[in-house]
């Protein structure tokens, strides 16, 4: 969107989601790994910080040079073919056991 107000107020309900799903993965991942991993576990989890700043300088990048919209579609569409990769092959990351 180009108006700020409109950005504005969708922020605040991203903000939340990403509060919850940070908070949701992180259960998942204490509940589901054994105890014996669960540092190894969880190193790999707080990597996540360092890697968005990665992703989010790409993005920056390709915003910079093709424009705003390019760089959403961009990764959007990486972000469904990793998962549809994911899906595909990976058939134990769909079941929680």
């Amino acid at each position: 969107s180009s108006s700020f107000v409109v950005c504005l107020a969708i922020m605040v309900p991203l903000g939340t989601a990403q509060a919850f799903r940070m908070a949701l993965g992180g259960t998942l991942i204490q509940t589901v790994a054994e105890d014996q991993y669960l540092g190894r576990v969880m190193s790999l989890f707080m990597m996540q910080f360092g890697v968005t700043s990665l992703g989010a300088f790409g993005v920056s990048m390709i915003a910079e040079f093709f424009g705003v919209r390019a760089a959403f579609i961009t990764i959007s569409v990486a972000c469904i073919a990793v998962a549809a990769v994911f899906n595909l092959f990976s058939p134990a990351l769909r079941r929680l056991d």
